[in-house]
């Protein structure tokens, strides 16, 4: 799977899988569109504005397991004949460990050889690629680390130890020690890091050709026991002096090849993973390569129901090894028949009424222009379906497109009061600014309706919140900074401060079905040394009470200091997994910034494209620590003002994208950039919810109080 950001083991090493030649009905075929020579593909041409660094895997020849694997060598190949012949990378910047070069001593040192890499440029955004074809396994988590299932995850160097063998053994390379490798090296050398396992088999169109392949996996590793890390867990404690790495998915982009109850499989000619991976590339034009992001990638995945490849991570937006991105406030959409299909709905907080303009890239760029706008006819929780405002044929509409929001329903909008003194000068602005204005923001004659109050103070326009909420009792009334309006480039400020005000307000008040059966905990985080099979090893633990328990709770901040690291315990009682996004919504500067983004499937459409759901039954997911590579939270206030802000958790029985409700404060100035928190029964079918945590942030010393509420969706 792709995943970015901190780094974790996927999910594709977590299935009932048998190692065998044989057919069975469980392993995907090969489709006959991937079985051709490879060395024969044309792919587009990408010249990135970087440099790009390689370390390549791949290894079928086992010391101790047989039969051999066939494909995992010419996949490693034909991966080294792709960044040459498509991305131009010198070949001395590829490191190649194949069969009996890759064991676990060398594959480890080289890793860690990119650390101080001479010419890895962090600071120019240099890429590295980490590319794995070979065995997966899965086994016992070692003694004393806790996982949900008590199953860890691991690939498999070419020395592993039979099951059987005695101390001292070669293990394989666990996920956990993947993941600190990773963060580690995004701390040296920076955050464009894309990793590739092919481990699971994956493929375009199953169905129908008569190929089996083998299967990736080794049923029953050894033990991880004895020198099972080689050392670098132990190493950690250095993380509680404050230098703690970058937690993997933060920092990386991590592409899988299937689900955790799927086969891993390979045909002759290779994964089926890596060879669809790299037929879809052929099939695109050197523009498409441009702006093809790893959630465009994932897009073009097309699978049978057996095999599943899965994105995960922060930076999936990101287009294709480099640092640019996607814009995530558009929503991708595709046609289906006659009818136009958003890939939003309710949870994402549509509704019918609400207006769309439709673009055919999501390309930050002047040339992708608006193509049409859409209404929305009808909505439920996953997906929205629109009509046409402007009157297309269904020809005129590419096949898949991205709307961005441009209108809210009459409900949905925010009410603006000016006083008599001062309106002259708002509705100049809005006049100049019409369209954009009506779409989010309506002018009203008396306060007593009004959500947004605006006044001014010399040159400039302050906006602070008429109606009494959870914001203005913990934080007071002042939204943001005073924005100057002494020309008209101010005047673009203005609306996104208006748009701004109304995402945030429709957004933070988002409810569903009843969600009593998710319990938040808010926790400070440390670094603590436990024993671990034996041996003194580092972990990211939660401290102390839970920050959300009693209410109110109080929090007091030292002027100027970080509060933090602080880390989130998800619990779900119910009977179903669940999918989450987390968000942080900050009530004075308006940001809205995504913490944790579940993972994307392959596939065109995001509702149906299957992964893991993260939150299982009775479970408990972290975010911050444990299993989940994503960074710890903390707060910091400059100007010695209280804050308040949300922790949202958005939760469904169904897959769906959220990215588009993240947001970017409006305001320029450095204290509103800098003093909002960041990151270091049963249901039914579509049941989808959301659970909200307020947290307000006040000078240590102050008299202003500080409440912590839990709320509640209902």
């Amino acid at each position: 799977m792709f995943s970015c950001a901190s780094f974790k083991m996927p999910k594709l090493f977590q299935r009932k899988q048998t190692h065998t030649n044989a057919p069975t009905s469980d392993v995907a075929v090969a489709p006959s569109s991937i079985l051709k020579v490879s060395e024969s593909r044309q792919y587009p041409k990408l010249k990135l504005s970087t440099e790009l660094f390689a370390l390549i895997i791949g290894i079928n020849e086992y010391i101790h397991y047989k039969p051999h694997l066939s494909g995992a060598v010419k996949d490693a190949n034909d991966i080294e004949h792709f960044l040459i012949d498509s991305m131009s990378v010198p070949p001395n910047h590829i490191k190649k460990l194949l069969n009996g070069d890759a064991t676990k001593d060398r594959i480890i040192e080289e890793i860690q050889s990119l650390y101080t890499h001479r010419d890895i440029d962090k600071d120019r955004g240099d890429a590295i690629l980490i590319y794995y074809a070979g065995h997966g396994a899965r086994g016992a988590a070692p003694d004393g680390w806790s996982t949900p299932d008590g199953q860890i995850e691991m690939i498999c160097p070419v020395d592993m130890s039979p099951s059987d063998a005695a101390e001292p053994r070669i293990t394989g390379i666990p996920d956990i020690v993947l993941n600190e490798l990773i963060s580690q090296l995004a701390v040296q050398k920076g955050n464009n890091i894309t990793v590739i396992f092919d481990c699971c088999h994956s493929s375009n169109g199953l169905r129908d050709i008569h190929v089996q392949p083998n299967v990736r996996v080794i049923n029953k590793p050894p033990p991880l026991s004895g020198n099972w890390d080689n050392g670098i867990m132990q190493g950690r404690g250095k993380a509680a002096r404050g230098e703690d790495p970058k937690q993997s998915l933060d920092c990386s982009v991590l592409l899988a090849a299937c689900g955790r109850e799927e086969k891993a499989g390979e045909t002759l000619l290779g994964g089926l993973f890596t060879q669809c991976f790299l037929q879809q590339i052929e099939g695109l034009e050197n523009i498409d390569m441009v702006q093809l992001s790893y959630n465009g990638l994932m897009r073009l995945l097309e699978f049978s129901p057996k095999q599943h490849p899965q994105c995960e991570g922060s930076k999936s937006n990101r287009y294709l090894f480099r640092k640019d991105t996607e814009d995530r406030s558009y929503i991708f959409g595709y046609k289906e028949d006659d009818k136009f299909v958003l890939e939003a709905g309710e949870l994402q907080g549509i509704k019918p009424g609400a207006e769309f303009d439709i673009f055919g890239t999501n390309a930050l760029s002047p040339d992708n222009r608006c193509r049409f706008r859409f209404q929305v006819d009808k909505v439920n929780g996953k997906t929205s379906y629109l009509s046409s405002i402007t009157t297309p044929t269904s020809s005129d509409v590419p096949n898949q497109f991205y709307a961005l929001q441009t209108s809210f329903t009459e409900e949905q909008k925010i009410t603006v009061y000016c006083s008599d003194s001062d309106c002259t000068k708002l509705r100049e602005v809005f006049l100049q600014h019409q369209s954009e204005f009506s779409g989010y923001a309506t002018l009203v004659g008396t306060p007593d309706v009004a959500t947004v109050l605006v006044s001014f103070e010399g040159d400039s326009m302050c906006f602070d919140w008429h109606e009494k909420n959870v914001i203005t009792t913990h934080a007071g009334s002042r939204i943001g900074s005073p924005v100057p309006i002494k020309n008209k480039e101010d005047n673009e400020t203005i609306r996104r401060v208006f748009q701004a005000v109304a995402k945030f307000n429709h957004y933070l008040h988002i409810e569903g079905a009843d969600s009593r059966h998710i319990q938040l905990e808010l926790h400070h985080m440390a670094i603590e040394r436990q024993v671990i099979d034996g041996k003194p090893r580092a972990v990211r633990t939660p401290v102390g009470e839970n920050l959300l328990n009693p209410e109110p709770a109080e929090i007091e901040i030292e002027e100027g200091k970080v509060l933090g690291p602080l880390v989130l315990t998800i619990s779900n009682s119910s009977e179903k997994d669940l999918y989450l996004h987390v968000f942080w919504f900050d009530g004075r500067t308006l940001t809205i910034d995504p913490w944790y983004i579940g993972q994307r499937g392959a596939g065109l459409k995001e509702a149906t494209a299957s992964v893991d759901a993260p939150l299982r039954a009775g479970q408990k997911f972290p975010v911050g620590y444990g299993e989940v590579p994503v960074q710890p939270w903390e707060f910091l206030l400059e100007d010695g003002k209280p804050d308040i802000g949300f922790f949202k958790v958005f939760l469904a029985t169904f897959n769906a994208n959220v990215s588009s409700l993240a947001q970017a404060s409006p305001f320029d100035t450095e204290s509103d950039k800098e003093r909002h928190g960041r990151r270091v029964k049963l249901a039914p079918v579509d049941w989808w919810a959301t659970k909200m945590a307020t947290v307000k942030q006040s000078v240590k010393g102050s008299s202003s109080a500080f409440d912590v509420k839990s709320k509640i969706g209902a």
